[in-house]
């Protein structure tokens, strides 16, 4: 079993999965897709999706944690957003 170390989001754009570091397209990640990271290579990472494992671009993700956002409401007030990630 795979272990997720990071949770990373699909980049507002779009991230693509791979089936191997440079290899072949397996599908498209709609924004806002749940990444589990489990292993880092350079500019890649290892993934397990909803549907998929793969590779992505670490370039086309962000970093988020899940179900915890702090957001500016108006000036000199915060609070915090569940179950949403803001891209």
């Amino acid at each position: 079993m795979k272990r997720v170390t990071k949770h990373r989001y699909a980049h507002h754009g779009g991230t693509t999965l791979y089936d191997a570091i440079d290899g072949n397209p397996v599908e498209s990640l709609p924004a806002g897709s749940w990444l589990g990271v489990t292993s880092e290579d350079g500019e890649w990472a290892s993934v397990i999706t909803a549907q998929h494992d793969g590779w992505v671009k670490v370039s086309e993700t962000v970093v988020s944690q899940p179900y915890s956002l702090r957001a500016s409401l108006a000036k000199g007030m915060s609070g915090l957003i569940q179950n949403y990630i803001l891209m």
